[in-house]
């Protein structure tokens, strides 16, 4: 299932080409036979795909009723890290984000979905930050594409015996991640019965998983024409590992998924630049190991015959550096859903 979340500033869009495809269907019908008999057979190819049965029957299977429509709410945020070094002294930061909260539909038909969120809170805020999203979950592979535009991190940072405060506004940073897993017992155990709900995990199963990350994070602060204090901090690395996933069905239609997959960073170029009153500090490192991250994901799922429920959360955590100057970031998301097939 293709699933692309675009969110930016109050209106969150979830985009899926082929689904809207499918809701032009009945409208193009009316105007032109040609264009019917077109629709027509792209949607017997989306039943096809739909019925096509590559996995273990026993442990997986499909909802009969092929038409969806769930509601949705998510909650996120993002916590940063730094330590470096500035003139032979330590200087640290801490700072986390504003939570972002929305609220929205989602249409789907043949395992693809169409829809859109909104925050609503956002008009109240100043600072929005941004986040776009796109997501690909099958029972053998799957990936994830996150990128975030973070304005509001506010906490602190420390140098010497001094402490300034940071305001939202003062930092922004730009991270990109893109993650990708392998799933090794594809047949029996399903990823999208616990996330997306196209599929059904009939009976337990587990697997095990390989997976690959790439990320690339600026933070950099926010001066007014009258600062003489610049700071950037940029890194990028390369990640590879390993973890397991559980699918553990109970009570017939209950489903509670549990998973890890931690990754040792084999390739990674760290860059701390700071100029204040006319002097220029610079310092770059590479990977040092234990380098890593992990990614930890839960979720709860209720099938019934027609209706579903579920909620998952999903955390990220990134430690890359050495004495001379270290990075860490965590990344959360929790969502709440309830649909219905028809």
């Amino acid at each position: 299932m293709y699933i692309c979340k675009m969110m930016k500033k109050k209106v969150f869009f979830s985009i899926s080409l082929i689904a809207a495809v499918g809701f032009c269907m009945t409208a193009s019908a009316q105007n032109d036979s040609t264009k019917q008999t077109r629709w027509q057979r792209i949607d017997q190819k989306l039943k096809e795909n739909y019925a096509k049965v590559n996995y273990d029957t026993e442990y997986i299977g499909r909802p009969d009723l092929l038409w969806t429509v769930k509601l949705k709410g998510n909650i996120g945020g993002s916590l940063f890290n730094n330590y470096g070094k500035y003139a032979g002294e330590s200087m640290r930061g801490k700072l986390k984000s504003d939570d972002m909260r929305t609220i929205g539909v989602e249409v789907g038909y043949s395992g693809l979905s169409l829809g859109f969120s909104i925050n609503p809170t956002s008009n109240s805020k100043k600072y929005k930050d941004e986040e776009y999203t796109m997501n690909y979950y099958d029972n053998h592979f799957g990936f994830d594409v996150e990128y975030q535009h973070i304005k509001s991190f506010h906490g602190y940072q420390n140098y010497l015996s001094y402490r300034w405060p940071v305001e939202k506004g003062d930092m922004k940073m730009n991270n990109l991640r893109i993650n990708g897993y392998y799933v090794f017992n594809g047949k029996k155990f399903s990823y999208p019965a616990a996330f997306n709900y196209t599929y059904l995990q009939k009976r337990s199963a587990g697997s095990w998983l390989a997976g690959a990350t790439f990320q690339n994070t600026t933070l950099k602060n926010n001066p007014d024409p009258n600062d003489t204090y610049n700071a950037r901090l940029h890194s990028t690395f390369v990640a590879l590992g390993g973890g397991y996933a559980y699918n553990w069905v109970f009570h017939r239609n209950w489903l509670l998924h549990v998973s890890a997959l931690p990754s040792l960073i084999v390739y990674a170029r760290h860059a701390t630049r700071v100029s204040y009153e006319g002097e220029n500090y610079q310092e770059k490192s590479h990977a040092h190991f234990p380098d890593a991250m992990t990614t930890e994901r839960v979720a709860l799922v209720r099938n019934w015959s027609k209706f579903y429920g579920g909620a998952s959360f999903v955390m990220t955590n990134t430690l890359t550096g050495d004495k001379n100057g270290s990075i860490t970031y965590s990344h959360w998301n929790a969502q709440i859903v309830l649909g219905m097939r028809f």
